[in-house]
């Protein structure tokens, strides 16, 4: 599996742990790692690539639904499975 790296997307969403924390959006900077079939560089086929965009967006949109106090306890609840990896700095 080939791996993409997106180093220091922002997201702003409210968080924290107490309640005075989450009275505001704060920004997270996120790294992410995102695995890829190796097959997906074997052409110039655009369907067959990471939109970036289309990431920021989906991972902008999961932190906007969360109701978890840290960022930590979002990403664990992704599939161990999962082809990405999340950290946040």
């Amino acid at each position: 599996m080939d791996k993409i790296f997106l180093r220091g997307m922002k997201a702003d969403t409210l968080i924290g742990v107490y309640d005075w924390e989450r009275e505001r959006p704060q920004t997270l900077i996120l790294d992410l790692d995102i695995g890829i079939p190796e097959q997906s560089g074997q052409d110039d086929h655009i369907g067959n690539t990471v939109h970036y965009g289309e990431v920021c967006e989906a991972v902008r949109a999961s932190l906007c639904r969360t109701k978890l106090p840290l960022a930590r306890d979002h990403w664990r609840n992704t599939s161990p499975n999962s082809s990405l990896t999340i950290s946040a700095r």
